[in-house]
């Protein structure tokens, strides 16, 4: 699903929204989509920081920061969907990707 919306009138600026992911899902099925998720992600700013340290020779503080960031959310999300399989529940997972163009 799209949502369009004028942000500011002035400056023209432009937002999108897309449900990436959304429903109900058992625990096998939120585990991959989250194990899929956080992975994409950790990975991303993996390769981002390798191409920065070949480019520069250098690695960027923020990008190791975010990605210890993103594990330990990726953990705490593991966690919960222990409880749900241990508790028999199914579990609602949503994810939007918000766009702006200024």
């Amino acid at each position: 699903m799209e949502t369009l919306s004028v942000l500011n009138s002035e400056e023209q600026t432009i937002q999108s929204s897309y449900d990436l992911v959304k429903g109900v899902f058992t625990h096998e099925e939120a585990a991959e989509i989250v194990e899929d998720l956080f992975l994409k992600k950790i990975n991303f700013n993996k390769q981002k920081n390798f191409r920065r340290f070949i480019q520069m020779g250098l690695e960027s503080t923020e990008i190791k920061e975010r990605i210890h960031e993103l594990k330990k959310a990726y953990k705490q999300a593991e966690k919960q969907i222990q409880k749900a399989k241990e508790e028999g529940k199914q579990l609602c997972i949503s994810s939007s990707i918000i766009i702006n163009i200024q």
